[in-house]
């Protein structure tokens, strides 16, 4: 067991989801320092605002995978993605 005085919750998985998100929409690695940078390079702005919500400081700002869910399915049916 790790001792970190942290608890983890299923946002750090969001917060992961939304890298991996990001990495798909721009074909690169996220680079910790330039992330924020790298969010903007998407032209997509659905995709682009669900990935910042997705890596927002504050995890409990942060969506569920739920509400990701349902977005990325409103997304697919307007073909907006």
């Amino acid at each position: 067991m790790l001792n970190c005085p942290c608890i983890l919750s299923n946002q750090v998985d969001v917060y992961s989801f939304g890298l991996l998100l990001c990495e798909m929409c721009v074909r690169e690695l996220p680079v910790p320092q330039e992330v924020r940078c790298q969010i903007g390079q998407i032209t997509n702005g659905a995709l682009r605002g669900l990935i910042e919500q997705c890596v927002k400081r504050d995890p409990e700002e942060r969506p569920t995978m739920n509400d990701i869910i349902y977005e990325l399915e409103q997304l697919a049916q307007t073909k907006r993605m």
